[in-house]
């Protein structure tokens, strides 16, 4: 009886080990992370016109510093035209698949300004950027990544006072912002920033 014990509780600790080895951890992803990227057009839903190309050209540059192997955008513009795209709100014509094999990429960066706004009227001061992109897979059209970033300033002026000072200095940020052509710099340039950042976490844990 004792050596039947023996036997069953040997076979049950073997069994425990073999339960505790450890499990080799496989890979989030089998295939490499797309090499080469191509920003799309923006979608521009906001009421300013240069929104999207301001997104465009700040997005850009941060991929770029943060060693993202992006084709160049001229190149991507010169492509599309041969097919009819010139903004972002075309781009539903046609696949992600046909998009990838016409620009010669792995990836695609798809997106929408969905906010681009300067708001001032003394007692409410408002300056907000929202800004959606997600990355397709050039070759099976599958969302790999998406994100919304979204930045935004405001003051509230109960007094007069504090209503009048909110206007000057909108107006005047406003105005050496149209000189130097930078709407709502600031914003814009920390949601770019961000995007770059969450695409680079993406890439890391890949």
């Amino acid at each position: 009886m004792n050596k039947f014990f023996s036997k069953t509780a040997k076979m049950i600790f073997i069994l425990f080990l073999s339960g505790c080895a450890a499990t080799p951890v496989k890979p989030r992803h089998t295939n490499p992370f797309p090499q080469k990227i191509a920003l799309l057009p923006l979608d521009n839903m906001a009421v300013d016109i240069d929104a999207s190309m301001i997104m465009e050209n700040l997005i850009e540059s941060y991929l770029d510093s943060a060693g993202f192997d992006l084709q160049d955008r001229k190149i991507t513009y010169e492509k599309l035209n041969t097919i009819g795209i010139s903004d972002g709100g075309q781009l539903n014509s046609t696949t992600p698949q046909q998009l990838s094999k016409l620009l010669d990429v792995d990836a695609l960066l798809y997106g929408e300004v969905r906010e681009f706004n300067n708001q001032n009227i003394g007692v409410y001061y408002s300056r907000t950027v929202e800004v959606y992109i997600k990355m397709v897979d050039g070759k099976t059209g599958e969302m790999l990544w998406e994100t919304t970033t979204r930045k935004s300033n405001s003051k509230l002026g109960l007094s007069k006072e504090t209503a009048l000072n909110n206007i000057k200095s909108g107006y005047a940020q406003k105005a050496m912002e149209a000189i130097m052509k930078s709407p709502l710099k600031e914003e814009a340039d920390e949601v770019a920033r961000r995007i770059a950042k969450e695409l680079s976490r993406f890439r890391r844990d890949w």
